[in-house]
């Protein structure tokens, strides 16, 4: 979901009884969010190669 919020609690809110339909209508992301993901992540894992080195 673009707006970060988890796809069962909009399942939730909605009233949609299967999470596909969710996924079906929400689930999609462009290609801006996905690299604003990637960036969000790599930014997150950049100091882990430093962490088992002694």
């Amino acid at each position: 979901m673009l707006s970060g919020v988890p796809p069962h609690v909009v399942q939730q809110r909605l009233g949609h009884a299967q999470i596909q339909t969710t996924l079906d209508t929400y689930g999609w992301v462009t290609a801006d969010a996905e690299l604003r993901a990637l960036g969000g992540w790599k930014a997150f894992t950049a100091g882990w190669d430093t962490l088992h080195e002694a």
